[in-house]
C-alpha cells in the first residue's frame, strides 16, 4: 500500500535529520577543520545579498555593487568567478573536473580579509575526501581559507509536496539552529542564514532559475528524464526531479510563511519576478538584459 505524500514526507523529513546529523559528526571527527557556530558572523545591517551565477546579475550597475557593499553578502559556489568580494561564502564539492580546475584557479582571489567566513558543508568534505579527483580541493580551500573555512551540518529536507514543508521548517528551527537547511541547493541554505542571522531583507541577485546561462559564460545545465524537451530548460533545481518540488515553489512558500522577513529579487528578467518584486537599485535599473556575450559583475570591491 502506498502511504499519501505527506506521510512520505513527515519519514522522509525525520531520516534525514538522523542521517545528516550523523554525516557531520562522522566528518567532523575525521578532521581538524572548525565547526561553524552561530555567532561566527555578525551582521553590519538588516539587508541580505544572495550572489548566485545567473545571467542577470550583469545588469547591476557600479553603483548597485557599492550598495551591496554596504550591506551584508553570501556568495554561492561559482559566483567567485566575480571580482567582487562577498562576506561570506558557501561552496560544495564540484566533481566536474572542468570546472573544478576554474575554481582551483580563481580561488586565490578570496586569500585576502574577504570573504570573512567561507562555510563547507561536511557531506561535501566527506565527498571530497573519498574521491581521488576532489581531493585537490581540500588543500586548496585550507591555504586560501585558513581559520576562516568552517565546517557547517546541513539538514536535506526532502519535499514531494507543499502540505509538510511547515513540518521540516519546525524540525529545522527546533534541531538545527546551529547548521543550515538545504533543499535542492545550496541557494536553499543560503536563505537559511539570512533567516537564522535576523536579516529583514533578503535580495536574491542572479538567481534566475531559467535557460539564459550564467554571467560567467555557457556551461552545461543539468537535465533529467522527467524533463519535456518541449519546454525551454530550467535550472536543475527548479525541475522536477522524482517528485520532488522545485526551488521556486520553496521559496514562495517561505517568503510568505516569513512574514518579518522581506524577499527581493534582482531583475525583472528572473523567473521570480513573476511573484517577487524587483528590489529598488540605486542604478533605477530593472529591465533585462538581452546581451549575449560573456562578461563579469563589476570590479567595484570596495
Amino acid at each position: 500500500m502506498m502511504l499519501p505524500t505527506p506521510v512520505v514526507d513527515v519519514l522522509a523529513n525525520l531520516r534525514q535529520i538522523f542521517r545528516s546529523r550523523n554525516t557531520h559528526r562522522r566528518v567532523l571527527s575525521a578532521t581538524n577543520l572548525k565547526e561553524f557556530k552561530p555567532g561566527d558572523y555578525c551582521p553590519r545591517g538588516t539587508i541580505l545579498f544572495v550572489l548566485a551565477t545567473g545571467r542577470s546579475i550583469l545588469e547591476l550597475k557600479p553603483e548597485d555593487w557599492k550598495h551591496i557593499r554596504n550591506g551584508d553578502s553570501i556568495a554561492l559556489n561559482l559566483f567567485l568567478h566575480s571580482p567582487f568580494l562577498p562576506d561570506v561564502y558557501l561552496f560544495e564539492h564540484i566533481p566536474d573536473q572542468e570546472v573544478r580546475g576554474q575554481w582551483l584557479d580563481k580561488l586565490p582571489a578570496y586569500s585576502g580579509v574577504l570573504p570573512s567566513l567561507a562555510l563547507l558543508p561536511s557531506y561535501c568534505l566527506e565527498r571530497i575526501r573519498s574521491n581521488s579527483g576532489m581531493q585537490e580541493m581540500l588543500p586548496a580551500m585550507r591555504k586560501v581559507f585558513g581559520e576562516r573555512l568552517k565546517l557547517v551540518p546541513v539538514l536535506f529536507a526532502r519535499h514531494r509536496s507543499l502540505a509538510m514543508l511547515g513540518f521540516s521548517r519546525w524540525l529545522n528551527r527546533r534541531f538545527w539552529q546551529d547548521g543550515l537547511y538545504h533543499l535542492r541547493g545550496s541557494l536553499s541554505s543560503a536563505v537559511d542564514f539570512g533567516l537564522k542571522h535576523g536579516f529583514s531583507e533578503i535580495v536574491l541577485c542572479g538567481v534566475d532559475l531559467n535557460e539564459k546561462g550564467y554571467f560567467y559564460g555557457p556551461r552545461k545545465e543539468k537535465t533529467t528524464p522527467e524533463q519535456d524537451p518541449d519546454v525551454a530548460p530550467v535550472h536543475y533545481t527548479d525541475q522536477a526531479v522524482s517528485g520532488l518540488i522545485p526551488i521556486s515553489a520553496w521559496l514562495r512558500e517561505i517568503a510568505s510563511r516569513e512574514g518579518h522577513v522581506r524577499f527581493w529579487c534582482s531583475s525583472a528578467s528572473s523567473t521570480l519576478a513573476r511573484w517577487m518584486p524587483v528590489y529598488p537599485w540605486p542604478s533605477g535599473q530593472s529591465a533585462p538584459d538581452d546581451r549575449n556575450d560573456p562578461a563579469t559583475p563589476s570590479e567595484e570591491t570596495s
